[in-house]
């Protein structure tokens, strides 16, 4: 029976990806194994429930029906996204798990031997332009690939008597999001750069963009170079300097080294690959342009023109739907230019007798509803199947390679699309348009079909039927509100932990415990008002998101202490009402989901206190 692996690795359209995905491909037609490859879209705006959608791809398998996984951290790079599936990882794996680009203890490792190509590139600007000030902007802190780019520049620049203050380096976060923040901390040092060199292609084009929007010429007045060799970067006017990550043979070495434990036999717990530099362009060296170069730059410009227009058409076409089909018909018949063999359309069932409260999470059982495919054009279909085995059986068993994309609108998880390839590489940017047009227009026929029994649900979703307070869906739409309103009070998020809840379950009944839960419910319901919000997000657990300072915060924590405090002053219950509470201040560079994991870990500190004094 053939090997079944689980890929996961965000933006599979994207330069990196698409060839990591032709390397994956090789191998697995080599080694004979099946592979689901679980992507999304990237997060291109700070919307929150957009944000959950694209996590929540991650959900889709059990992973304990694999015989192996393949992650691509760095390519994960949504707040929160790799965290949320190491996670499910340790709750779910038994099988061996391998990790590309990004070294991880507990996993076997696929690396670059990222350390000695950032080492010959800082080299190149020293001793062949004769630079002395070169600045870095890393990548994610944190990320251990980013640590040993990192480490290579000081190790050269110290080589060479050069200074490395703090101010020449940045922490990015591997995205084309924090040029602005990055020049504006090095116009604090003493010095101005004579070269950037960043750790990745996509930081280094953000910097390009920004410098020659402030008239900063590249490579006269600055030199330039990033790391991973993207198309974007060669199709510069002077080509972005880089060093070349061979991407097809991380993926075929990351399928062998899974195949070789799977038969048994001795594998390293890591291997490495090297990636040359290409400097020119952007270092300040002559630039030979290819033909091959720029015939890529003139397709991907008509690629791009094609898109919008097949857009707008998209968008104009769907406004006249009226029923689901009428919108997959007309998404199938826009949906030509992927390269793809068959696109399986596959919808979460409908929901009117389960808990509405999860219309953010897939259903357990799902609905092959359309198959677009190359051979036989529109297929209507009306299949019933459990979403572990992502397509029905006589579709799935003859696939070997699988892509699955997840389909979401405003917070509300549509379902799945399954994508077979015969030419992945004409995957671009306009398939998340097409994607995100037909989620959109899912969303609004669900929506006009359901009329007035849907808007019922939606607002019976938001509460906790125990407490009257938010739920966790009533949380993720409120927090998004609050994010588009924060003033210059800021945002807090307050974590509420109820202590003892498991004593007085155990000892006074369940009854008991809920009239607990109730009885400090009662006290966060009554701060809620136009700037404040309060939700159950647990058992025992609670948020509250404050607009306002922290004084503001300060005095809702002291009133819920003051409401305790009282009640066991003059209850008449054997037991004592008792809560954790922890607060942190919203930071926008950070993210909301940072926000609530100190708040948490503050509530805790207090929780461990009150152990601590009990022993």
């Amino acid at each position: 029976m053939q090997k079944r692996l689980a890929l996961f690795a965000g933006e599979l359209f994207m330069d990196y990806q698409s060839r990591l995905y032709e390397g994956i491909k090789e191998a697995a037609a080599e080694y004979g194994v099946k592979i689901d490859i679980f992507t999304n879209y990237g997060v291109y705006a700070t919307n929150y429930l957009h944000t959950r959608g694209e996590i929540n791809v991650i959900t889709i398998p059990n992973l304990k029906r694999y015989d192996g996984v393949i992650i691509a951290p760095d390519t994960l790079t949504v707040d929160g996204m790799y965290e949320e599936l190491h996670e499910k990882i340790q709750q779910e794996c038994s099988c061996p798990i391998v990790c590309i680009r990004a070294e991880k203890e507990e996993y076997y490792n696929v690396l670059v031997d990222d350390s000695i190509s950032m080492e010959q590139i800082v080299e190149h600007f020293i001793v062949k332009h004769g630079l002395k000030k070169i600045f870095y902007m890393s990548g994610t802190q944190g990320m251990k690939d980013a640590k040993i780019r990192l480490d290579a520049y000081k190790s050269v620049m110290k080589r060479h008597g050069l200074p490395v203050r703090k101010s020449m380096i940045y922490h990015g976060n591997y995205w084309t999001t924090k040029a602005k923040q990055c020049l504006e901390w090095f116009s604090e040092d003493k010095d101005q750069p004579e070269a950037i060199v960043c750790a990745n292609d996509y930081m280094a084009l953000s910097l390009y963009r920004e410098l020659t929007e402030r008239g900063v010429a590249i490579p006269e007045d600055i030199k330039l170079s990033g790391f991973d060799n993207i198309v974007e970067g060669q199709i510069l006017e002077k080509r972005l300097a880089s060093a070349e990550v061979p991407a097809e043979e991380l993926g075929r070495k990351a399928v062998k080294m899974l195949s070789d434990i799977l038969d048994k036999k001795k594998v390293p717990r890591t291997v490495s690959v090297s990636a040359p530099p290409i400097m020119e362009g952007t270092c300040g060296c002559r630039c030979e342009y290819s033909q091959k170069i720029n015939e890529r730059a003139y397709v991907g410009l008509n690629y791009l023109k094609d898109s919008v227009h097949t857009q707008l058409a998209l968008s104009g076409a769907l406004e006249n739907c009226e029923t689901v089909e009428d919108v997959l018909h007309e998404a199938f018949l826009y949906s030509k230019t992927f390269g793809h063999k068959e696109i399986y359309v596959c919808l979460c069932e409908d929901r009117e007798d389960e808990d509405v409260a999860n219309l953010g999470d897939y259903t357990e059982k799902m609905r092959l509803v359309a198959i677009f495919s190359k051979a036989d054009g529109y297929v209507k279909c009306d299949e019933r199947f459990d979403r572990v085995e992502i397509l029905p059986g006589q579709y799935k068993d003859k696939i070997s390679l699988l892509s699955i994309f997840p389909l979401h609108f405003r917070g509300h998880c549509m379902g799945y699309l399954a994508l077979t390839f015969e030419d992945m590489s004409r995957l671009k940017e306009g398939f998340i348009l097409w994607s995100s047009a037909l989620s959109n227009y899912l969303d609004k026929i669900k929506m006009y079909e359901k009329n007035k029994e849907l808007l019922r649900y939606r607002e019976e979703s938001n509460m906790d039927s125990l407490t009257g307070l938010m739920n966790r869906r009533g949380l993720d739409l409120y927090i998004q509100k609050a994010l588009d309103k924060i003033d210059e009070h800021g945002l807090h998020v307050v974590s509420v932990d109820m202590d003892g809840l498991k004593y007085i379950n155990d000892n006074f009944g369940h009854a008991e415990g809920d009239v607990a839960i109730k009885e400090l419910s009662k006290y966060l319901k009554s701060v809620q008002n136009d700037r404040v919000g309060a939700a159950r997000t647990g058992g025992d657990e609670f948020l509250i998101i404050v607009l306002g300072n922290e004084d503001d915060t300060k005095k809702i924590c002291k009133y819920i202490r003051g409401k305790i405090t009282k009640f066991n002053t003059v209850r008449n219950k054997e037991y004592e009402l008792s809560a954790s509470i922890g607060y942190e201040k919203f930071d926008p560079m950070e993210g909301i989901i940072a926000c609530i994991n100190k708040a948490d870990e503050k509530m805790y500190v207090e929780k461990s206190g009150k152990k601590n004094a009990r022993k």
